[in-house]
This record gives structure tokens, C-alpha cells and sequence, in this order.
């Protein structure tokens, strides 16, 4: 069936940057002796930005480039802003003394600040380190002998940008394409001292591609390792400069090998290949420059929209720029990815999730000598597949359902560490990360209202209160018991270990949903044994509260003033209270309920998350399987949702009277 691309969902960026450069070229040398030298170069990128929507895949700030789908934007309230200083670079080079002959050694290190971050706040501001190049060179001036992780050859032209240096405008989005690996590449000058300088490029790079089987993604073996063949690249550059014109070309090839069944699985190789060629021309003060590319499963090189696969496509962007003044210039930018959705379906007969993006940006910038001063505009536009006629009458259907009365109310979700000691005090606290950053996805707010830490790092029991938009409705699935199969980091002897976490979704309750009376409460206060502020363990800050009809107790110490700490227990009590009505009443509708039909109760068990086979699967949902488990721990939680939602609309339907229980 033909697949077409729906309305394109736009998304905009805007943001102001700043770029103070220190440049290898011109960073501080060392002298080591005996003709060693060792260059400390590199810059500061620092970049505030204004979002409006969500981008997907890569992130938002300095990694912003595909929108997201429609069901992961926000439907009001579009509009946040942050900061972002990643793409600050460090940058070691090494040179020394000839060894042999005319052949002298020469090595490289550059990190960014991309190697991942923590919660907000404070966390957002303390991005990790990562390293991005790594290698020795053995050179004579003509030829250069590399060993080591550089960028591919495939790796071209790029845009100019104050912003997105990090990820270059387009990169895996709009033609922008190629990546760094572990190879050996050659250098070589065909022609030195010609009017027009010719130089061959020629790479063996480490295979690549995502995991074929459990087995290698739980060893961290892509297809493209399964082949046990390199990725080979070959690019032709050559360039001309005179004093009103200066321009440069380059065309370069690639092949590679993809095992699409994985290692101690026997099968053929998939052959992946791609082309590009590029150049830039700058005739006085104007610049014109771009790149163009078509390929077979180039998403190991971040082409078809960073979708890994069967896929052929093109993609190429172009960017013009022009200097009024020394310090004064302006860019204009437009890419396109467009990867041939149609074919994909004929092919594999499934359905490619972004099948057309369009990126363009707009820079004014400012710069003097190594301080750059940038205002941008960016924006991605990205088209999913188009819904079906199935998905159009399911909509119809939903909108004839009566809606629960609790799917727009703010959540109180309970996590407790479950059977296998310490391990599931850490799985808890996997799980508690999972939850945030998918509020945090969904641009809702978290806030914990009591903990209790393990010895080794882990929650013997946490309880988060998530504030937006229809939380209950997509979290009310997550209740049951999560179990994981894992070698926990507790464990010397690398045996895999079964452990579970137990989550609660209540229902966060208003004063009017539950009635408390003040002769029901018995309230203690204590000092605080946590970490906190100043006043915490030195003042009765925290807050113990006893129902005594109900015998629930609620403890909260995580604030610092006692009244925050009472505020907190009181709401988490209110809606421990209204899911104890709420379970009393649907024991009474489902003992009615199992008289008719029969039980339809579900095993205890709810989700497997198994670290050997990369595997998230959902046992609710028949199918219901995903091989993404770090990203699904990173948030990426609306596959479950969406199907459980689903699921349940569908039960519902069946039911065929359209009445439903609140839950």
C-alpha cells in the first residue's frame, strides 16, 4: 500500500549565541624538547535559546534538528527557554621531530561536552565530558598516514553556524551527513604547488549499524561488525584561490557491509553504498557552499533522517552567506532529507517513521577575530506517515468513549524496590529516572515527595507527584510489578540476575475529591536524616502523618521547612485516600463483572526489561516488544503508552455498552 506524508509539523528554534575561539592553529604551544610541541587549543560555545515545540532524536539547544512527531509536541504552552554551553571543545595536538627520514609523528585529542547530563536542576548544568577524535598521524608533508577515530571522508562541506557547530544545521536531518570512527585512512597530495591542488583520501573504517540479535546487543556488536568487514571510503579534493575568487569540490564514495542476521546466525550480507559530492565558491565578500548525497542504508552515516535500515535516499543542503563589514555578515540556510518512503514499503513492507524534513536557518552575525556574537533562527520541519483510514475511525471511536474522570488529574507515582535486594533498590532508581525524563519529555513537572535511598545508590522506596496535562491518562498503565534481567554491578561472578520494583499511579486528589477529618490526623514532626539545606538535621522539619481510620502513614522530610514537608504528606495522603475509594469500588463492580464473564485478571508481572537482549516487552499487550531498552530508560516510553492506550479503548469497545469504571 502507497504511504504518503502528512502535513508537515513545523517546529521552530531561536537562538542567541556566543563563540569565543582559541583555535589549535593559534592556541597556547608548549615546547617539550627535541623539537616536540604540544598545541592547547580549542572554544567556548555558549548558547541561549528560545524553543518553540519539542525536537526529537538528537535533543534541543546545540543538538536540535528533527522535529518531533505530532503526539510528542505540546498541544499549549509550546514555548521554553535554557541554555547550553556542550559544544565547548578542548583540542590537544602533538608534532615531533622526524623519526625516519623525512617522516615525522603527529597526534590529535578533541572532547566536547556531550557526554550526557543530569536532571535539572543543577544537573543540566554540569554536562560530562566526551571524547570526540583520537588519533597519531606518521606524516612527511605530502603524505599522511592516520590511525585512529577521525571523521569519515564521507563527513563534507559544513554549514556556517554560531549555534549548531555541535551538530552541524542539517546533520542527520537535511544532507548534512557522515561520522566519526576507528579506522586508518591515508592522506596524500597528488599535485603539490599546482595552481589547483588535487588530494585523495582513502579510509577503512570500523563497521557499523545497529544490533542484529540479543546476543549482539548485549556484546555491543552492530551489523556492520557482524560482517567482520570495514566500512571503505574513498574522496577526491581539490580547491583554487586567487585574490578575487577562492573555490573547492570534493566527490567521495563509500561502501560498506551489513550482517542483517548477526553474529552465529548464517545469512548474507547486506551491501550499503553511497555517494556525495560538495564544494563551496566565495567571490569577494559573498560565500556559496553545500553538499548532496544519495544512498542505500547510510543511517550508521546519519543520512535518511538518522533512520537505520533498507533505505535509499538522497538529501543536500545549500547555505549563501555575505560579510557587509570585517566584523558584520548574514547566512541564509536550506537543507532537505528525503528518503524514498515508497520504496522502503515495497521492499521491507513496513512504513518509515520520518519520510520528508526540511531545515532552514537564518544567522546575523558578528566577529572579531576570535569572539563571535550571533542571533539565529532555526526551524525543522518533519513529515511522519500519513494516518490511515483505520486511524481516522479509531479516532471517531475514542471520541465516542465516556471519559475517565481522573485522565486529566496530576499524578502521585510510587516506586518500591521489590525482590532481589540491592539490585532492586537500583532498578528502582532506574525506574524513577525513566519517569522523570519522561515528564520531562512531556514538559510536565516533577517533584519528590518522600524517599528512602539504598546503601548503594538505589530507592528502597520513592514517591514522585507529576504535574500536566492529562498525566493520569497516559502514566495509569504503568501500575504492576517492572521486573529486571540484568549482571547487576553488585555482582563479581557476572551472573544474570532477576529482580523486580513495584509502581503505583494514584490519582492526585483536590480537597474536594477527598474529605480528611482534622480529628483523624496525628501529626509528628522529626528531625530530618537526609541531605537537604541548612536546616535539614538540625531542625524538626520533618512531617510524619497518621490517618488512623485507615492506618496509612505518610513521611516526608525532602524540604526544608516543616509547613512544605506537611503540605507535601497531605497531598500524598489525599491521594492515597481516594485510590483506597476508588479500589473498594471497583472490587465491588468486578465481583459483579467476574459473575457474567468470567476473571480477566493479568499476571503480576507487567513489564521485562532484559539488559542482555537490549529488550523492553510489555506482557499486557501481545507484541508488545521493543529492542531500545537504554532509550526507553532515557524516557522513550510512548510505544507502551500508546499501545496500552490503545488496548484499553479497545476493551472497551468490546465491552459495547461504552461504560467504563474510573481507574
Amino acid at each position: 500500500m502507497k504511504t504518503r506524508t502528512a502535513s508537515l509539523t513545523g517546529q521552530a528554534v531561536i537562538l542567541l549565541s556566543i563563540l569565543v575561539l582559541a583555535a589549535p592553529a593559534r592556541g597556547q604551544q608548549v615546547m617539550l624538547g627535541a623539537g616536540d610541541t604540544l598545541k592547547i587549543g580549542g572554544f567556548i560555545n555558549a548558547t541561549m535559546f528560545t524553543d518553540r515545540g519539542l525536537f526529537a532524536s538528537f535533543g534541543q539547544g546545540q543538538d536540535a534538528e528533527i522535529a518531533a512527531a505530532p503526539a510528542g509536541q505540546p498541544v499549549t504552552d509550546e514555548w521554553f527557554t535554557k541554555g547550553d554551553v556542550r559544544n565547548t571543545r578542548l583540542r590537544f595536538e602533538f608534532s615531533g621531530a622526524p623519526v625516519l627520514g623525512e617522516w615525522a609523528p603527529k597526534a590529535t585529542l578533541e572532547a566536547d561536552f556531550f557526554g550526557g547530563r543530569d536532571a535539572p536542576p543543577f544537573g543540566d548544568e554540569q554536562p560530562r565530558q566526551r571524547l570526540r577524535l583520537a588519533y597519531a598521524d606518521l606524516t612527511n608533508g605530502r603524505t599522511t598516514l592516520r590511525i585512529g577515530q577521525n571523521w569519515a571522508p564521507f563527513f563534507g562541506e559544513i554549514p556556517v553556524s554560531v549555534a549548531h557547530i555541535a551538530f552541524p544545521l542539517g546533520y542527520g536531518s537535511a544532507g548534512m551527513v557522515g561520522w566519526r570512527f576507528p579506522g586508518i585512512f591515508l592522506y596524500h597530495d597528488l599535485n603539490p604547488g599546482k595552481s589547483i591542488p588535487i588530494q585523495v583520501q582513502l579510509a577503512a573504517l570500523e563497521g557499523s549499524g545497529p544490533a542484529a540479535n540479543a546476543s549482539d546487543a548485549a556484546s555491543v556488536i552492530g551489523n556492520g561488525e557482524a560482517s567482520a568487514l570495514p566500512q571503505l571510503e574513498g574522496r577526491l579534493n581539490f580547491s583554487h584561490k586567487t585574490p578575487s575568487i577562492a573555490w573547492s569540490g570534493y566527490g567521495v564514495g563509500h561502501v560498506d557491509w551489513k550482517d542483517t542476521g548477526g553474529t552465529g546466525v548464517a545469512g548474507d550480507n547486506l551491501t550499503s553504498w553511497g555517494l556525495e559530492g560538495g564544494g563551496s565558491i566565495a567571490p569577494g565578500h559573498f560565500t556559496l557552499h553545500g553538499n548532496i548525497y544519495y544512498g542505500r542504508d547510510m543511517g550508521q552515516q546519519f543520512g535518511h533522517i538518522t533512520q537505520q535500515g533498507d533505505i535509499r535516499g538522497w538529501g543536500g543542503w545549500a547555505q549563501a552567506g555575505y560579510d557587509f563589514t570585517p566584523h558584520l555578515g548574514a547566512w541564509l540556510f536550506y537543507g532537505s532529507d528525503q528518503p524514498d518512503a515508497d520504496r522502503f514499503t515495497r521492499d521491507t513492507g513496513g512504513t518509515l517513521l520520518r519520510q520528508l524534513n526540511h531545515d532552514s536557518a537564518a544567522l546575523l552575525r558578528f566577529k572579531a577575530g576570535r569572539y563571535a556574537l550571533g542571533a539565529e533562527y532555526f526551524r525543522a520541519e518533519t513529515a511522519a506517515a500519513e494516518a490511515t483510514a483505520a486511524d481516522l475511525q479509531r479516532k471517531i471511536e475514542v471520541l465516542l468513549l465516556p471519559k475517565d474522570s481522573n485522565d486529566e488529574k496530576d499524578v502521585v507515582l510510587e516506586i518500591r524496590a521489590g525482590t532481589g535486594g540491592q539490585e532492586a533498590g537500583l532498578f528502582a532508581a532506574d525506574l524513577y529516572e525513566m519517569y522523570r525524563r519522561y515528564a520531562e519529555r512531556k514538559r510536565w513537572k516533577t517533584d519528590v515527595l518522600s524517599s528512602s535511598p539504598s546503601d548503594v545508590g538505589g530507592f528502597k522506596e520513592v514517591v514522585l507527584e507529576i504535574n500536566g496535562k492529562g498525566a493520569y491518562s497516559r502514566l495509569k498503565h504503568e501500575s504492576g510489578v517492572h521486573r529486571v534481567q540484568r549482571v547487576p554491578v553488585t555482582e563479581s561472578g557476572g551472573r544474570l540476575h532477576t529482580s523486580t520494583a513495584t509502581v503505583a499511579v494514584l490519582p492526585e486528589a483536590e480537597e474536594v475529591d477527598v474529605q480528611i477529618d482534622p480529628d483523624d490526623l496525628q501529626i509528628d514532626v522529626f528531625r530530618s536524616s537526609g541531605p537537604g539545606g541548612q536546616s535539614v538535621n538540625t531542625t524538626d522539619s520533618a512531617v510524619r502523618v497518621t490517618h488512623k481510620p485507615s492506618g496509612i502513614v505518610i513521611s516526608v522530610q525532602e524540604e526544608r521547612s516543616q509547613r512544605q514537608n506537611r503540605e507535601k504528606a497531605m497531598r500524598y495522603l489525599r491521594a492515597r485516600l481516594l485510590k483506597l475509594a476508588q479500589d473498594e469500588q471497583q472490587r465491588e463492580e468486578a465481583a459483579t463483572r467476574k459473575a457474567q464473564v468470567g476473571t480477566g485478571e493479568r499476571s503480576e508481572k507487567i513489564r521485562t526489561y532484559n539488559f542482555p537482549q537490549n529488550r523492553v516487552t510489555d506482557h499486557r499487550v501481545s507484541g508488545l516488544s521493543v529492542h531500545n531498552l537504554p532509550e526507553v530508560l532515557a524516557g522513550d516510553l510512548d510505544p507502551f503508552v500508546d499501545a496500552l492506550m490503545a488496548d484499553e479503548r479497545s476493551r472497551l469497545l468490546s465491552e459495547g455498552d461504552g461504560s467504563r469504571p474510573d481507574s
